[in-house]
């Protein structure tokens, strides 16, 4: 479940944070294929929020960003929610090992019915992943930095990826630094998604970390 956690993180900060107010944003459903225990997600998004949903190990588990980028993970199973509240400072540690760098490899790719490019992404100059980005959907809206919210993406590395690529950031495939496939995009629906699915349900208690 960790690793599973740890890679939804990843996809909320790279595939959410580009996305500045004016960014025409997505609505709609998306299907993804998983690694790291967990073998499907489904996010619906709309707006500033979104709802990732999984299965990893028989266990569902569900992450919600709201308006300020807060990300919230339910326990269906047991009618809990946790906020995250640690999440900004692991952005920060990170950010500070070294800026975010995008480097095209000069192939392209194609997904869920979408064309996107190669890049290899490295912190720092250290290890690679492998991603394959698209400017054709739009970008999930929530501002995930550490100015507001619960900060999965620091402030610095925010203005990097806005800097690179504009309006339009999507990444419909990733591979580790041993080029594993993390996460693959398989389904992209562009419908409308209820308020409601993206809301924290009714009859649910928080759940405390440890020292809170």
């Amino acid at each position: 479940m960790r690793v599973s956690f740890r890679l939804l993180t990843l996809l909320l900060a790279l595939i959410a944070g580009a996305a500045p107010a004016a960014a025409q944003t997505f609505e709609g459903v998306l299907t993804m294929k998983l690694a790291g225990g967990a073998t499907s997600a489904t996010v619906y998004a709309k707006g500033s929020r979104a709802r990732y949903e999984m299965n990893a190990g028989g266990q569902e588990m569900v992450m919600l960003t709201d308006n300020a980028g807060t990300v919230t993970m339910l326990i269906p199973g047991q009618k809990k929610y946790m906020v995250m509240r640690g999440v900004g400072e692991l952005a920060r540690k990170e950010s500070a090992k070294g800026g975010l760098e995008f480097s095209k490899v000069g192939k392209q790719g194609s997904y869920a019915g979408y064309k996107c490019d190669m890049y290899a992404m490295s912190r720092g100059g250290g290890e690679q992943t492998q991603m394959c980005i698209t400017g054709e959907i739009g970008s999930l809206g929530a501002d995930l930095s550490s100015a507001g919210g619960s900060g999965v993406m620091s402030a610095d590395d925010l203005k990097r990826l806005r800097a690179q690529f504009g309006t339009s950031f999507f990444i419909l495939w990733m591979a580790g630094t041993d080029g594993k496939v993390l996460y693959e995009v398989t389904k992209v629906e562009k419908t409308a998604v209820p308020d409601e699915r993206l809301a924290l349900p009714a009859g649910y208690t928080e759940m405390k970390g440890p020292g809170e």
